[in-house]
This record gives C-alpha cells, sequence and structure tokens, in this order.
C-alpha cells in the first residue's frame, strides 16, 4: 500500500504544482498596454511620435508632434519629453532605446476616461522604415525589449 501511496502523492503534488504555476490567462477586458507605436522624424527639427493605449479590446492613440535636437545617435525630444539613444539604421531596419522624459505626463489619461495606475519604461526597439512616409522618416516600432524602469 505504501508503495502505491508514494507515486500517486508524487504525481498529485507535480499536477498541482504546474497547475498553479501555469500563466494565468488574462481576460481580454482585462488587458492593458501603454507603448509606442512609430517615430516619424518629419525634418531636420521636427517629429511625431505616435502614442499607443490598449484597454480590454479597444486601442487608442495619441499623437505627439515636437521639436527635436540631435545629439551624435541621440535624438532629443521636446522639452524632456521624450529620448531616443543610440539610434543606428542600417537599410530599412534600425534600433534605439525609447525613454520617456519626466515631461512627457499622462498623455495616456487624455486617451481613456479611467485608466489603472501604471509605470511607462524605457525599452530597446527594433523599427522598421515604413515606404509610406513624405518625411526624413517613419520608424515603426515592431520588436521591444530589455524593459526596465525609467525615471517616469
Amino acid at each position: 500500500m505504501k508503495k502505491l501511496l508514494y507515486p500517486i502523492a508524487f504525481a498529485l503534488t507535480a499536477f498541482l504544482t504546474l497547475y498553479s504555476c501555469s500563466a494565468e490567462e488574462v481576460e481580454e477586458e482585462d488587458f492593458f498596454e501603454c507603448t509606442v507605436d512609430y517615430v516619424e522624424i518629419i525634418d531636420e527639427s521636427n517629429v511625431i511620435i505616435r502614442f499607443e493605449t490598449t484597454l480590454g479590446k479597444e486601442t487608442n492613440y495619441y499623437y505627439g508632434r515636437y521639436t527635436y535636437k540631435k545629439s551624435g545617435s541621440d535624438y532629443l525630444i521636446g522639452d524632456n519629453m521624450v529620448n531616443i539613444r543610440g539610434f543606428e539604421s542600417r537599410g530599412n531596419q534600425a534600433s534605439f532605446t525609447f525613454e520617456y522624459g519626466e515631461n512627457l505626463g499622462f498623455f495616456c489619461a487624455s486617451i481613456f476616461a479611467v485608466l489603472p495606475t501604471h509605470i511607462h519604461f524605457t525599452f530597446d526597439a527594433e523599427a522598421e522604415l515604413s515606404n509610406s512616409t513624405k518625411g526624413v522618416g517613419k520608424w515603426k516600432i515592431r520588436k521591444k525589449s530589455n524593459f526596465r524602469e525609467s525615471d517616469f
């Protein structure tokens, strides 16, 4: 009897452990994300950034048009609104670090009436140049990684 009890107890423990550690399904109406969709460099001093906020099944956008200063491979946008650090492009591909600045504020609060409390994170981006741009370059962000908390 003891020989049978141990494998059953082990199997039950393994099942409960795997079940309790599995990724919880997020209900679509509970889904929330606040991020950046693209950066469009209009000319030598103007840029448009399209911020994207998703709450449940609804996605809304906030467009910010700012002036910028270029310093080496960095774009310092607005008065400490956002920064693009280490911008490197190779053909139609680019990589950079996107930082939210202290003066950006909670742009997302103007998109939805009620949003969960959240923090905007600095992220490393991989972007692709859009063929539909009329300006210098519209960089659609395709991949975000290495999330780390920014000062904002």
